[in-house]
């Protein structure tokens, strides 16, 4: 495919393209070396700017401020499949803790303006089910680390709102999937997140999920949301 970069990416048709390219490449099982190189993209021009992770990750990125449905759809997709690369967590949690085989640590900020417009898509794609399924996902795989944990559990950040909007919506699909970034978020900062999934009511929500009185139900099967007992403590 086409190199995505700024003057290229101008040509919708060919962005767009290059992208479900892209994509499937960084979709083949492991050991994802079509993923890797792919998010570490050699990118001259950004060699002398302090850009976190790989120059792949930050053009595909770019492309999200594209006023194009299609073309963010397949962006979200690809960023999916490369959410198993060390340069995707490098560009939202922008340190060198990957190359010394360190998990991160509570104390570490994450890449604030990456979750600003990850959180503020949640709310655009919901009546776009491919974007959200593709977002969500990306989503639940930064979930687990507590610096991006409690940021999304912030107040100004409205990201826990954003799931609870999804959980109780009517796609249950995508109520499964924002049900995940949940658990996650109470796994990772679980003094942290009670109180906000206390405040927004999370444990009832769920509570109608197990007993198929939410509206997600509408023509869904009850048994495809079994949320876990560490959920069911979110209230009590």
């Amino acid at each position: 495919p086409i190199l995505l970069n700024e003057e290229s990416s101008e040509q919708d048709l060919c962005c767009f393209e290059s992208l479900l390219a892209l994509t499937n490449l960084a979709g083949l099982p492991e050991p994802h070396e079509h993923a890797n190189r792919i998010a570490d993209l050699p990118t001259p021009h950004l060699s002398a700017t302090n850009v976190p992770g790989g120059g792949g990750v930050h053009i595909i990125y770019k492309l999200l401020f594209k006023d194009h449905t299609l073309i963010r759809r397949a962006v979200l997709e690809l960023l999916c499949n490369l959410s198993q690369t060390e340069a995707f967590y490098e560009y939202n949690m922008p340190y060198e803790f990957f190359h010394n085989n360190r998990r991160p640590s509570s104390t570490i900020r994450p890449n604030e303006d990456a979750l600003k417009l990850f959180v503020s898509l949640l709310e655009d794609v919901q009546d776009d089910p491919k974007s959200a399924q593709a977002l969500t996902a990306m989503l639940s795989s930064l979930c687990i680390y507590p610096c991006v944990a409690k940021r999304l559990c912030s107040h100004k950040l409205q990201g826990v709102a954003s799931f609870v909007a999804l959980i109780s919506g009517r796609d249950p699909f995508l109520a499964r999937r924002a049900l995940a970034c949940i658990e996650y978020l109470a796994m990772s900062v679980p003094q942290v997140s009670a109180p906000v999934f206390q405040k927004l009511s999370v444990g009832t929500i769920i509570k109608q999920l197990e007993n198929g009185s939410s509206p997600c139900f509408e023509g869904a099967d009850a048994d495809e949301f079994s949320a876990s007992q560490e959920a069911m403590e979110y209230e009590r």
